[in-house]
């Protein structure tokens, strides 16, 4: 399937760094691509594009400051 490492844990939680941001950031696009091509009803569709595009947009901010540690989960 999609082969994530970083997606699944965030269910029980996790710190993530910087240094993480870029394998988490292409995970999250690969799950959005996978949202486009098979979820069929268009609100639930809409509603997790809204959240997933939100994420990519904020992630990278959030770690412009040094020493960040953000937990997920």
């Amino acid at each position: 399937m999609l082969q994530l490492s970083w997606v699944p844990i965030f269910e029980t939680g996790i710190v993530i760094e910087k240094e993480d941001a870029p394998v988490i950031l292409k995970e999250i696009k690969l799950v959005k691509e996978w949202i486009e091509k098979n979820i069929k009803n268009i609100d639930i569709k809409i509603d997790i594009q809204k959240r997933i595009n939100y994420i990519l947009e904020n992630l990278p901010k959030v770690f412009e400051k040094e020493n960040i540690k953000l937990y997920v989960g």
